[in-house]
């Protein structure tokens, strides 16, 4: 027998994960993570997303916000749990990936890179709200 005498029961669980969002570890720098992630955007437009907010002071020792002070040790800035990879959009009515991709000069696999929850443009529509990096199309 087991120990316990008790069996295994399956369960579902259902988690939501915050979009244009990164949990930071270790000896992460700026350059590293867009390297890594293929974030299509260089380590300044990541520091731009995350250094200029102006929180509470309380609430960044709390880690609710991102302040980066060192884009060279991301772990070193006050408060740092968390770094913002992307804005947030709301799709229109008759928005697709396409559309996006050229409005805000990006591309569609850059937004289903940031979109893990996308598996295709049918899958996404008015209402959806997607994470963007925008301008970080390469130039042709």
């Amino acid at each position: 027998g087991t120990a316990g005498g008790g069996r295994c029961v399956p369960s579902c669980v259902t988690f939501t994960v915050e979009r244009c969002q990164y949990c930071v570890a270790g000896a992460d720098s700026l350059s590293q993570l867009a390297r890594d992630y293929s974030l299509q955007v260089n380590w300044m437009r990541l520091w731009a997303l995350n250094s200029n907010q102006d929180p509470p002071a309380e609430d960044i020792q709390r880690g609710l916000y991102t302040l980066i002070t060192n884009p060279d040790s991301v772990l070193s800035s006050a408060g740092q749990h968390k770094l913002y990879v992307g804005a947030l959009y709301e799709m229109g009515g008759s928005e697709t990936l396409n559309v996006l991709a050229e409005r805000f000069r990006t591309t569609v696999k850059s937004i289903l890179s940031l979109n893990p929850d996308i598996d295709s443009a049918a899958h996404a529509g008015e209402g959806r709200e997607v994470c963007l990096a925008p301008c970080s199309a390469e130039a042709e």
